[in-house]
């Protein structure tokens, strides 16, 4: 049994894990313990200091990072360069990829059911603005975190970007953005993102058509309308500790059974270089071919235009 510390969580929540875990036992610990364990698994709305990652690291401990932001790119190559040197799996995954109606869509996206993807639409709306930095080219970390899942899902790189940003009122920080990538064979994702609905829950909903088929997965706030006969009744679809309770469970099993341990890197490169891409386009106010322009180096060092 693989004894795995998980932070991030509430220690009521991690229990209820643990009753769901297969092939490990499972603890709640701070990002500053020093307890027994063989590996740690981050999740939360931000990123763990980068001193505890390189502790653990240099302490032998295996990681799966999976929280709301990641590190700068930077700290990431060198964490996973010290891992690699020491034998160290580390998994750095976008937390998206744990729940359960976005990764039915990239199971059916990748095992070719659906056939090729001519449009995949995002739409996520929330009441707040959400942290920009550097490390997301000002972007919402949200939406980063979102072109990292459309990475993921078309397995592809997009050629050109056109992007459009409007604030809601002059000199506000909210507003909304809409991000086109088209793609060589076609296909095209659209991405809106705003900050600046009232008060009140956000919305997200994510859709694909492809050759052969079409999906969506919608939460209404957490809620799917069913037509029975009679009223509508909306169903409560809150997709609660699944994600974790996956992401956990597939990091487990590659330890135990020893499997090679995808690091996320590459794809988190590509986001970075595709941000940097985006803001080019915001800047200039025109499309920007992708593979003509910034790269994961040039990226690394802020030099976007």
């Amino acid at each position: 049994m693989i004894r795995l510390a998980v932070c991030g969580i509430d220690e009521s929540r991690v229990d209820e894990i643990s009753r769901r875990i297969r092939g490990a036992t499972i603890s709640h610990v701070d990002r500053a313990t020093d307890a027994d364990f063989e590996a740690v698994a981050c999740f939360g709305a931000t990123a763990p200091e980068i001193s505890f990652i390189k502790s653990t690291v240099q302490a032998d401990r295996h990681m799966l990072i999976a929280t709301d932001v990641m590190p700068p790119l930077a700290e990431l190559k060198s964490i996973f360069d010290q891992g690699h040197s020491r034998n160290v799996q580390i998994r750095f995954e976008n937390p998206d990829h744990g729940l359960p109606s976005r990764r039915l869509i990239f199971d059916e996206l990748r095992g070719s059911k659906l056939g090729r993807f001519g449009l995949i639409r995002s739409h996520r709306w929330n009441s707040a603005p959400e942290l920009r930095s550097a490390v997301t080219f000002h972007l919402p970390a949200p939406l980063f975190r979102d072109l990292e899942l459309m990475l993921w899902l078309t397995d592809q790189t997009p050629s050109v970007v056109y992007s459009v940003e409007r604030p809601a009122q002059s000199d506000d920080a909210r507003g909304t953005i809409h991000v086109h990538l088209g793609f060589a064979d076609g296909g095209m994702v659209l991405m809106d993102y705003a900050d600046c609905l009232p008060p009140g829950d956000g919305y997200q909903s994510l859709s694909t058509i492809c050759a052969n088929g079409a999906m969506y997965a919608d939460d209404h706030q957490n809620r799917q309308l069913a037509y029975r006969g009679g009223t509508a009744q909306a169903t409560p679809t809150d997709e609660g500790l699944a994600p974790h309770v996956t992401l956990i469970q597939q990091f487990v099993t590659d330890l135990a059974t020893r499997s090679p341990i995808e690091s996320g890197l590459a794809r988190w490169e590509q986001t970075v270089a595709l941000a940097a891409t985006i803001r080019q386009s915001l800047n200039r106010g025109s499309s920007v071919v992708v593979d003509s322009q910034i790269r994961p180096d040039q990226a690394l060092q802020g030099s976007v235009g």
